[in-house]
C-alpha cells in the first residue's frame, strides 16, 4: 500500500478571489504544493496545463522536477505538447491498453522516438502526430 500519497485535483471556482485570473491562482496553488517542505512521496497530477499560460509550461515542468528531486515521485497525465516539451525523455512514459490489460512503456525505448528528437523533433510534436501513443 502507498501511504501519504496525494492526489491534485485543484478546482478553481473553489478559490477564485476577483481581479484574479484563474491561471494565476492555479499556479499559486502549485508552486505552494510544490513547495511543502514535507513532499508526499506520491503527487498525482491530471493536466496541470488547464487554465494556465502555455508560457508556463517550462517553469511548471522544472517545479514538479525540484519536487521530485527533494523526495516525492510525481505522475502527470496531460495533452500539453508545451508541458512535453518541457520535459526530458527519459522522464516521460507511455500507456497502452492491449486486450484488457494496461502497459507501462518508456518512450525513450522506442528507438524512432529516439532517432527523431535526435534530428531536432520535440515531444511535443512527436505527440501531436501520434507517435507516443504506442510502445516499440
Amino acid at each position: 500500500m502507498i501511504e501519504r500519497w496525494h492526489l491534485s485535483d485543484f478546482r478553481i471556482h473553489a478559490a477564485r478571489p476577483s481581479h484574479v485570473s484563474d491561471g494565476t491562482i492555479k499556479m499559486f496553488a502549485y508552486l505552494v504544493l510544490l513547495h511543502d517542505p514535507s513532499p508526499h512521496p506520491l503527487l498525482c497530477v491530471e493536466e496541470p496545463e488547464n487554465q494556465l499560460y502555455p508560457m508556463l509550461m517550462r517553469e511548471l515542468a522544472e517545479e514538479f522536477r525540484d519536487y521530485a528531486r527533494r523526495g516525492g515521485q510525481v505522475m502527470i497525465s496531460t495533452h500539453s505538447p508545451k508541458l512535453l516539451d518541457a520535459a526530458k525523455v527519459e522522464e516521460v512514459f507511455g500507456f497502452e491498453k492491449k486486450e484488457g490489460f494496461t502497459k507501462v512503456f518508456r518512450i525513450k525505448d522506442n528507438a524512432q522516438v529516439r532517432s527523431l528528437l535526435t534530428e531536432g523533433d520535440t515531444l511535443g510534436a512527436l505527440w501531436g502526430q501520434g507517435l507516443l501513443w504506442r510502445s516499440a
